[in-house]
């Protein structure tokens, strides 16, 4: 009967002091993250944008290249649970435009990307964590077309929208200098990772 109570006793100890002692620590830590995302709204933007004038044209679009959703994060906990973030995404997506099956030009857009986000932490162990998040952002496309032939002339604009990131499942494994995974969708893509570095 004692060694029942032990078990029981300890079992209280390390399923709740512990994990409450953790969390503890992690309210009001910081983290800056870097990392990398693919399948990202923007990329989508750009796609509709390129597939709707095709209907009513004759330009078409191909040798599709995009460096990515590179991404800068700082994170704070407010609370054991919870974070507040602001984030910074870069990308660049360059491709060729064609009328009648010849090269006319070429387009590139630069995306910028300024947004905060809120993280909640259902997991929050020492070296593992997971939580699901949401953010909002404000996105411009600063969009250059530079023309190969005399019949098209050099073109530059401007355009914006606000963004948005919902993140399913994210996962963080490692203490202070951790590597990172998240699922969604949105600014920084289906799936985004890279590395974080947690301090007080």
């Amino acid at each position: 009967m004692i060694n029942k109570i032990v078990i029981i006793v300890w079992g209280i100890i390390f399923n709740g002091i512990i994990p409450y002692s953790i969390h503890a620590q992690f309210k009001n830590t910081n983290q800056i993250s870097l990392g990398y995302g693919d399948g990202d709204t923007n990329q989508t933007f750009i796609l509709f944008d390129d597939v709707l004038p095709n209907m009513v044209t004759d330009i078409e679009y191909g040798n599709y290249k995009t460096t990515g959703a590179i991404n800068l994060r700082y994170k704070h906990a407010i609370r054991d649970q919870l974070t507040v973030s602001g984030i910074l995404v870069y990308e660049s997506i360059s491709e060729i435009v064609i009328s009648n099956k010849n090269k006319i030009g070429s387009k590139k857009h630069s995306m910028y990307t300024i947004g905060i986000e809120t993280d909640y932490y259902y997991i929050l162990k020492k070296w593992f964590q997971m939580y699901t998040g949401l953010g909002v952002a404000y996105s411009t496309n600063n969009q250059k077309f530079e023309s190969y032939t005399t019949s098209y002339s050099n073109d530059k604009r401007n355009n914006s929208i606000i963004n948005y990131q919902l993140i399913a499942a994210g996962i963080r494994v490692g203490t202070s200098i951790a590597g990172y995974a998240e699922l969604g969708f949105g600014y920084k893509g289906i799936i985004n990772f890279g590395v974080s570095y947690q301090f007080m």
